[in-house]
């Protein structure tokens, strides 16, 4: 994703440059000033994209045949401030950095919609941006973004989440 231009790319297989994949302009997800465009996973029959859009709390899919983009319908539940995902089965997870959670959402059998079934929280989250599954465990990155966005540097850490 880009997140400050609306443009998607991939990396075909067998390369090793990206190149401009598919334009977001005039499609249903409508760049705002500011960062847009984040998370971004597959699903398991590779037949969609699952974008978060961090401002707004969006989701959106993206139809890798057809290219067609459309707004996931998660009711009146947004997942503001969305990085990274993790996609199992019908489960997504959504990392929420300045709201140090993972937002646990439950996706139809065709990802077009969604229902936000809780949210998982740890005292050792630390802006959260990206995790990944291994195991029964989520492996969460911890940037502490914010302590660097206020000048002082600090170092990423981990954190293993158990799930339930």
């Amino acid at each position: 994703t880009d997140s400050n231009r609306p443009l998607l790319f991939r990396v075909a297989a067998g390369s090793d440059t990206a190149e401009a994949w598919l334009e977001f302009t005039g499609t249903a997800f409508e760049y705002i000033e500011g960062f847009n465009a984040n998370g971004i996973v597959i699903t398991p029959d590779d037949k969609y994209l699952l974008i978060v859009q961090s401002p707004t709390g969006q989701l959106y899919r993206v139809d890798t045949g057809s290219k067609e983009v459309t707004q996931v319908d998660l009711g009146s539940e947004k997942v503001m401030n969305g990085d990274g995902l993790v996609l199992d089965g019908q489960t997504l997870y959504v990392v929420r950095n300045a709201d140090q959670d993972i937002a646990v959402v439950e996706m139809s059998e065709d990802f077009s919609s969604g229902t936000v079934s809780g949210h998982l929280t740890d005292p050792a989250f630390a802006f959260p941006t990206t995790a990944a599954k291994v195991g029964n465990s989520l492996l969460v990155v911890n940037s502490q973004f914010d302590k660097m966005q206020e000048g002082t540097p600090a170092p990423f850490t981990v954190s293993s989440l158990a799930l339930p």
